[in-house]
């Protein structure tokens, strides 16, 4: 996390920042070399909650002063949810319907053939069957 912060003299004098009573974990970085802005990077402690004011104070170069304190709050993250291991060790599975799981039908890339009824061919009464031809 980060916080810039900027100061303007109204008559155009050039203006330094100054950070007090900044902790360690709070790095100053002065932008691209003009005092009159400042980027304080915030990385966030370990340990307990707590609250810290940083004073910022701009000086003008006639020695006109403002001072600014910025409060910093500190807490602890939340927990992330701790999930139980399924049987394949992943994470557990959940269902939150009520109803059996169904098996769909699963497309295949070739067609499933059906049985079709065999055509037969037609009897032809004029000819005999092949016992009865005759020189047999």
């Amino acid at each position: 996390m980060s916080y810039t912060a900027t100061a303007h003299d109204p008559d155009g004098d050039d203006v330094t920042i100054l950070v007090e009573n900044k902790p360690a974990w709070v790095v100053e970085q002065p932008r691209n070399g003009d005092t009159s802005a400042i980027v304080l990077e915030i990385v966030r402690p370990q340990g307990p909650p707590e609250s810290h004011e940083i004073k910022l104070r701009a000086t003008d170069s006639r020695g006109a002063q403002a001072e600014f304190t910025l409060t910093i709050e500190v807490v602890v993250p939340p927990e992330a949810p701790q999930e139980t291991p399924g049987e394949n060790g992943v994470g557990a599975a959940s269902n939150d319907s009520t109803e059996p799981p169904t098996e769909e039908p699963v497309p295949t890339e070739e067609p499933v053939p059906t049985e079709e009824p065999v055509p037969t061919q037609p009897s032809d009464a004029s000819e005999p069957p092949p016992s009865e031809q005759p020189g047999e």
